[in-house]
């Protein structure tokens, strides 16, 4: 309920209310999730009663990221219990796979050290070092298709998933701080994007035809040789087309 506070100066009064929490809300971090996890699904054999547990759990979890990052650095417990009617559930879920197949439990604890090496980074706001940040989470979404693919069984089967995800998605970065204005990345990101791209060709010669999913990093490379830039919605529209394709080619050549 609102509470009404006096103001002595006016002899009026205002109304205070606790601020409404803030869910993440960035559409890059839930197309890459949503992506990765789909691509994991269908290569793992389709969607199952586990995956279907897993992607409610971890959803859970990437919503109440931001806000709970976002608590633990200003010290204020308030948003606490909203955010614990999330994330209990979704630890129960992630639980529960768990039992079901107990190999996961590996990818978890990995993912939640990933999570505490990305925290630590963005402390450092403003710095070189957020990019470390950024790559952690990266990992983290890498390894989402990890998650899904393996759970039906066979992690081992399945591990080459989180270095080509965590490859292409760290391109993103570099882009947008391009786009941003830092010009050095435009060099950086071009020779990221074209490394990887010329690998791929390579790879696909050889017998690796999944690895020609990074073809669609073939724009970021126009881009950095031609200097183009583009507004952060204009980023993200070109980011998710190319994401989508990367994952559909991932799944057709990759099982």
């Amino acid at each position: 309920m609102p509470t009404k506070n006096f103001l002595p100066e006016n002899g009026m009064h205002r109304t205070c209310t606790k601020e409404p929490i803030s869910y993440t809300k960035e559409p890059g971090s839930w197309i890459m999730f949503v992506t990765a996890f789909a691509a994991g699904m269908w290569i793992g054999g389709g969607p199952r009663t586990i995956t279907v547990i897993i992607f409610v759990s971890l959803s859970l979890f990437l919503l109440i990221k931001a806000p709970a990052v976002q608590m633990i650095r200003s010290g204020k417990p308030d948003p606490l219990p909203a955010l614990a009617m999330l994330a209990l559930p979704g630890a129960a879920g992630l639980a529960y796979s768990v039992w079901l197949y107990p190999p996961l439990s590996f990818l978890y604890t990995a993912g939640a050290l990933l999570f505490a090496l990305n925290y630590f980074f963005e402390r450092k706001r403003g710095k070189p070092s957020q990019l470390y940040a950024q790559a952690c989470g990266m990992a983290i979404m890498g390894e989402v298709a990890v998650i899904s693919s393996s759970a039906a069984g066979a992690i081992e089967k399945h591990l080459y998933l989180w270095a080509l995800f965590f490859l292409f998605y760290l391109a993103s970065p570099f882009r947008v701080r391009f786009s941003s204005g830092v010009k050095k990345y435009r060099l950086i990101g071009g020779i990221y994007s074209g490394a990887l791209l010329a690998g791929g060709v390579a790879g696909a010669a050889l017998g690796y035809p999944a690895l020609l999913a990074f073809l669609p990093l073939s724009e970021d490379v126009y881009s950095a040789l031609t200097g183009r830039k583009f507004k952060l919605k204009q980023i993200g529209v070109i980011s998710t087309i190319k994401t989508v394709i990367f994952a559909a080619v991932i799944v057709y050549l990759g099982k």
